[in-house]
């Protein structure tokens, strides 16, 4: 864990990558929304505001996730909760990158309720006594998933 603004926790440097990634194919048709880059610990925040999606569009709320090294994308469940919440407002997608395969992804979170409802993502271990979701990438980056393909402006008319 890298540390910033006198003790604050920097995000991971796999999601750093990733916010990289969607900030290098994306339009320029978003805006930094969450808190992970405030000068001050969120830890007396509640869950939905340390948990705010990264990215805000006219259409949707992106967060980023990444995967892991060991195949899986590790969700908390408290920012699941979150995000959940967060999508009442305005739809919530993950862009999921793959840095060792180039692959990247937008899953809208609702496919992230399916998956656990169905059993597709289990609970593992996460920090100290927390348990974590654990989605494998092969859920994710299935071949009915269009990969990779940038998005188009708002307004745009395909060829």
């Amino acid at each position: 864990m890298s540390l910033t603004f006198e003790g604050v926790p920097a995000a991971p440097p796999e999601l750093q990558a990733a916010a990289r990634r969607f900030e290098a194919v994306w339009p320029q048709w978003y805006v930094r929304y969450s808190l992970e880059r405030a000068p001050f610990r969120m830890t007396n925040l509640p869950s939905k505001l340390r948990y705010s999606p990264a990215y805000l569009t006219a259409e949707t709320f992106i967060d980023v996730r990444s995967v892991r090294d060991d195949g899986t994308v590790r969700l908390d469940p408290e920012a699941y909760e979150a995000l959940c919440w967060w999508d009442l407002l305005h739809p919530v997608v993950l862009f999921i990158s793959d840095e060792r395969t180039g692959r990247w992804c937008l899953e809208p979170i609702s496919a992230v309720t399916e998956w656990i409802s169905t059993g597709l993502v289990e609970p593992v271990p996460g920090p100290g006594r927390s348990t974590w979701w654990a989605i494998p990438a092969e859920v994710i980056f299935t071949p009915e998933v269009i990969l990779g393909d940038t998005p188009k402006p708002p307004g745009s008319v395909e060829p």
